[in-house]
């Protein structure tokens, strides 16, 4: 009965904390958001387009509205989702060869993974030889099916014939894997990827050449060599990235956009979190960020 009462009595005290902590720190971390929104637009209207978020994050975190009671400490990050891979983009045996090409995995266990992706979003039945297709689902224990078009969700992978559990492929390459494909791919846009915020994985599927994309990440960390700093430089034309070897046919693009924006808020005894997708919304005359969705529960 003690044991009980003192799970009771801490369950009801996480509860009144986070009622708490929503009435209290709930409408500070969305005026936060706003004023990051409102700092993303007015960089994005003074410097258009917005090449790399680096400058705009921290414009937004010296914003004089941003500052808050010493009580409060509050932690903004913005993440552009073009730095990944567009998830929609994918459609060719090249281009998934190229992104799973960095895991060393056998051509074997690369081909079953490639077909049977190739399967689930291809518009006909017919099946590869190491694919399925709707057939195969359907005597599996399992409510998604092929829907024949571009995969719109990283939880898609679960269902495909050699992501899921019952594969072939080892535990180690399958973490490694799905490490790479969340690291890597975004659901999220449909353009090529930003050489301004990708990472070297990213990269290396740009250029096909990691020397290429380590010189990339060099130039762009500017002349302190760190990343996030005053003095990073950005790509602005076409002709600025042909010394590095790449082409203009090459899959990439120097903007960013959309944007997860998250904001932190936390006191002495509580903490509050926020997320939101920003993306562009055209007017009559500008293109401008809105708040396309928020919640403190949603993971981006």
């Amino acid at each position: 009965m003690v044991t009980t009462f003192v799970q009771t009595a801490v369950n009801e005290l996480r509860f009144s904390n986070q009622n708490l902590a929503d009435e209290v720190l709930r409408p500070q971390a969305e005026s936060a958001l706003q004023v990051v929104l409102a700092s993303l637009n007015e960089y994005h209207a003074s410097k258009q387009p917005i090449y790399c978020v680096t400058e705009a994050l921290l414009k937004a975190c010296d914003h004089p509205s941003l500052q808050f009671p010493e009580t409060l400490k509050i932690e903004v990050s913005i993440e552009d989702c073009a730095a990944k891979i567009g998830l929609s983009t994918l459609q060719s045996r090249a281009q998934w060869e190229a992104l799973l090409e960095p895991l060393e995995m056998s051509h074997f266990e690369t081909s079953n993974l490639i077909d049977a992706t190739l399967d689930w979003i291809d518009s006909d039945d017919l099946e590869r030889p190491y694919g399925a297709e709707k057939a195969y689902y359907e005597s599996l224990d399992q409510t998604l099916f092929p829907p024949n078009q571009a995969i719109k969700r990283l939880q898609e992978f679960d269902f495909i014939k050699g992501f899921d559990l019952e594969s072939e492929i080892s535990a180690t390459s399958k973490t490694t894997l799905f490490e790479l494909l969340f690291k890597t791919l975004s659901p999220y846009h449909s353009s090529p990827p930003n050489l301004n915020t990708a990472d070297k994985a990213v990269l290396d599927y740009i250029t096909g050449d990691a020397g290429n994309s380590l010189a990339i990440i060099d130039y762009r960390n500017g002349p302190d060599g760190v990343p996030t700093t005053t003095d990073d430089r950005v790509f602005e034309s076409t002709d600025q990235v042909l010394r590095f070897g790449i082409q203009p046919q090459q899959p990439y693009s120097l903007r960013s956009g959309p944007f997860i924006v998250r904001i932190r808020i936390r006191d002495a005894v509580r903490s509050f979190s926020l997320a939101a997708f920003l993306s562009t919304h055209k007017t009559s005359e500008h293109a401008m960020l809105s708040i396309e969705h928020s919640s403190e529960y949603l993971q981006f």
